[in-house]
């Protein structure tokens, strides 16, 4: 199962905005001249407004290939199961995607220069939070977000198990498969001695300091890296019994 990552930001830089992650989730499409005859696929009526227009998101031509901004927004809010927990909200789908040509639809989209977004996600407005979306299916739903807003310093346990506080339905995940902590300096990931580990995927450049061990795949292999501290430099002495015998002093 793979995770998208957002972290809260510093309070300073701290705005709502849409969540922002692959090609997808903000879809940028052309203005397209309407008739008359074009209608809604969902309420059936031509009339489009400013803050309603007409939105061709998915692969669909001809008579249901357009929607308006609300009723779609509406339609994928009337399939959404949220959940709440003292430290997890959980926004579920069972079908993110176009249901007539399959193709799946982005969080936000873009129009003349203008984002409509087809879903809020509730950030918390103090406070750290952590959000993880879920960019490959299960059984269970089409798309998975989950809010983890920690309450104190107990880790938040994520695993296929019954009792973890973030599951995760993949045969691939242990049954506590990480834990994820707060601390002063921001969030922590941490394997649990899983079968199959937890990788994180490096996009930037990373810094390694030592002492480290760390494990890197790339592609199908295995790299592990090893830093040592650097030994400070010692003065061997040798009895005197041996310095008699002419051993050479270092």
């Amino acid at each position: 199962m793979d995770f998208r990552v957002e972290a809260s930001p510093d309070p300073k830089d701290r705005e709502p905005d849409v969540i922002e992650q692959g090609p997808q989730e903000i879809k940028n499409i052309t203005a397209e001249p309407t008739t008359t005859e074009d209608l809604c696929r969902i309420c059936l009526s031509n009339e489009v407004t400013p803050n309603n227009p007409f939105l061709s998101v998915c692969n669909c031509k001809g008579t249901a290939r357009y929607s308006h901004f609300e009723c779609l927004r509406k339609w994928l809010n009337y399939k959404m199961v949220e959940k709440k927990s003292n430290v997890l909200t959980t926004y579920q789908w069972k079908i993110f995607d176009c249901e007539v040509c399959f193709s799946p639809y982005p969080f936000c989209v873009q129009l003349s220069g203008i984002k409509y977004k087809l879903f809020d996600i509730d950030r918390p407005a103090k406070g750290n939070y952590l959000i993880l979306e879920s960019l490959t299916k299960d059984k269970m739903s089409s798309r998975i977000i989950h809010v983890i807003t920690p309450q104190d310093k107990k880790p938040i346990r994520l695993g296929r198990g019954h009792d973890s506080d973030v599951r995760v339905s993949d045969i691939s995940v242990s049954r506590c498969h990480a834990l994820i902590s707060l601390r002063p300096d921001g969030f922590y990931l941490e394997d649990n001695i899983s079968k199959f580990g937890t990788l994180v995927m490096v996009k930037d450049k990373e810094q390694i300091n030592s002492p480290v061990y760390k494990a890197y795949q790339v592609g199908r292999s295995l790299v592990f890296i090893t830093i040592m501290k650097e030994l400070e430099p010692k003065e061997i002495k040798f009895p005197e019994s041996l310095q008699s015998v002419g051993m050479p002093k270092l």
